[in-house]
């Protein structure tokens, strides 16, 4: 490992303190590096490699997606998988089994569903020779499994250590550096203010007139970032398309697009069959992996060349983002048949690439980003398309959306509500994380859950927290000698106390405050109106 980190004088001492804890024998077989977006995961990443090969291991890279496993091998250079076809491959012996020698480095693990995550793990503890080792890289506060649980977040919470890379490196603006960081420590809000604050949110009525000034945002960036160094982010698949279609009239107006414009039926992200329009120059993406030409499921392409050849087959010539440049009939594109199933007839599973959801555009990195908000968004979505960038973001919002919420929410629904209460309305958005529950949120005695892998009966009896009863009652004389020193302000502190309260009260509380028997406080008198009037309640609220 020193040798490595002595080869990586670039690395700050946040990431050299993350390295020796992930590869460091005190890590044990499973090991986590949390990485906020835009931390230098991948540099990290790299000198983990040089360190584990260094010391004659075999390094094996892991993603949950073809898209993000290609990144992952094409930076570091190691052998590399979507985990689903890792699991399938090791399950049939096409590929070595796990011995001592092996890591396991499975990138963007946040991502990774429940049963993948189980499966790997459990591979990584039944290698001979004292188990091979697992190092998960990832981010619990960006987008989480689209299956059930929230996998990382269950391992560290019961390994109850990791590592973390938080010193924000891909925004050039500080600004912006400094609301990456905000979003990485969970307060996507507080990020989002920074970006209102700098004037890059725009709330625009009309959905049509606010697609309209997403594409000439993007329009704008491409001119001074370059075709493919400007990301285009919404929520939903089907404004995804609808922006990939302005986009392809502008590119067609420039004359990117050239050459005649060729109607396939394809099947779209959402595995529906439709129309779709190509032409030379056209981006795209591939929604599966097809082996026959070697492309990975998410991979994305620039159109050289489609139409029919001299026996009227339509063919498509298509160069990959690895260079290569691929040819074929159109038909062809299409995954191989699963042997012995029924064949059917199967479509190309290909769409239009200038704009996507948070979920495609995850892990990849552009100059500039035009987010566009159609639909409620939530923190993890914000985060996600709020730190693409290196230079520049703008979020685009349909006002029409937020001003019925607003209405709805108000006293007045026929009032016009004003676009501060629009912002404060979108930073609501900002703090919502959409937690899936894992088994272990209701382990009581994660000890033994994580020694034997057995969950205890709940326990019926109520216990006393001796400290935490300390602390709250400290907590109850602090705020109320703050009412009795303010006490017009009784009412609000009450009401926040009761909720401070519920916090850190432990189960039995009431059991413990009488046996405290706090003090009472000092009477106070003061004169109102000439007369003497005397306060009787220990809380200072009068009546």
């Amino acid at each position: 490992m020193s040798r490595a980190l002595t080869a990586a004088p670039q690395l700050s001492d946040e990431q050299r303190s993350a390295v020796a804890a992930v590869t460091g024998p005190e890590a044990g077989g499973v090991s986590v590096l949390e990485a906020g977006a835009g931390t230098g995961k991948t540099v990290t990443a790299n000198v983990i490699v040089a360190a584990a090969q260094a010391s004659g291991l075999t390094v094996v890279g892991l993603a949950p997606s073809w898209a993000a496993a290609v990144e992952l091998g094409r930076s570091t250079g190691i052998e590399t998988f979507a985990i689903a076809k890792w699991r399938h491959d090791l399950e049939h012996g096409r590929i070595p089994a796990l011995d001592a020698d092996t890591v396991l480095l499975c990138d963007e693990a946040g991502m990774v569903g429940t049963k993948d995550l189980a499966f790997v793990l459990a591979a990584v503890a039944a290698a001979p020779g004292g188990g091979a080792r697992a190092i998960l890289l990832g981010d619990r506060r960006q987008l989480a499994a689209v299956s059930g649980g929230s996998a990382l977040r269950a391992v560290v919470d019961v390994l109850g250590r990791h590592a973390t890379l938080t010193e924000v490196r891909r925004q050039e603006v500080p600004w912006q550096r400094a609301a990456s960081v905000l979003m990485a420590r969970g307060d996507v809000e507080a990020g989002l203010r920074a970006y209102a604050r700098h004037e890059r949110i725009e709330f625009v009525s009309g959905a049509t007139a606010a697609q309209d000034r997403a594409i000439a945002l993007w329009t704008a960036a491409r001119a001074s970032y370059g075709n493919t160094e400007v990301l285009m982010v919404t929520r939903r698949n089907r404004d995804a398309a609808s922006l990939n279609a302005a986009a392809r009239a502008v590119l067609r107006a420039e004359g990117i697009l050239a050459g005649a414009e060729v109607d396939v039926v394809a099947r779209d992200r959402e595995n529906k069959a439709g129309a779709l329009t190509l032409a030379r120059g056209d981006r795209i993406r591939f929604g599966e992996g097809i082996q026959r030409q070697g492309i990975r499921n998410g991979t994305r392409a620039t159109v050289v060349s489609i139409g029919p050849d001299g026996e009227d087959v339509l063919r498509l010539r298509v160069r990959l983002e690895d260079g290569r440049v691929v040819e074929d009939a159109y038909a062809s594109f299409v995954r191989a048949p699963i042997p012995g199933a029924r064949r059917r007839e199967m479509l190309p599973r290909i769409s239009h690439a200038y704009a996507g959801t948070a979920y495609s555009v995850q892990g990849r990195t552009a100059a500039s980003c035009v987010y566009y908000g159609a639909t409620r968004s939530d923190a993890r979505e914000l985060y996600v398309g709020l730190t693409r960038h290196r230079q520049d973001a703008w979020l685009v919002v349909e006002r029409e959306r937020l001003e019925a919420t607003v209405r709805a929410r108000g006293s007045d629904p026929r009032g016009k509500p004003s676009t501060s209460e629009l912002t404060e309305r979108l930073f609501v958005e900002a703090r919502r994380y959409a937690e899936k529950v894992n088994v272990v949120d209701h382990v009581e005695d994660r000890e033994t859950f994580v020694r034997t892998g057995m969950i205890r009966p709940h326990r019926s009896e109520t216990t006393i927290d001796i400290t935490r009863g300390f602390e709250a009652g400290r907590a109850l004389r602090a705020a109320l000698q703050e009412i009795q020193a303010a006490p017009r302000l009784a009412l609000w502190h009450l009401t926040h106390l009761f909720q401070g309260a519920e916090r850190i009260i432990a189960q039995g509380f009431a059991q413990l405050v009488e046996a405290l028997r706090l003090p009472p406080l000092p009477r106070r008198e003061r004169e109102s109106d000439g007369s003497r009037t005397t306060d009787r309640s220990n809380s200072g609220y009068e009546r």
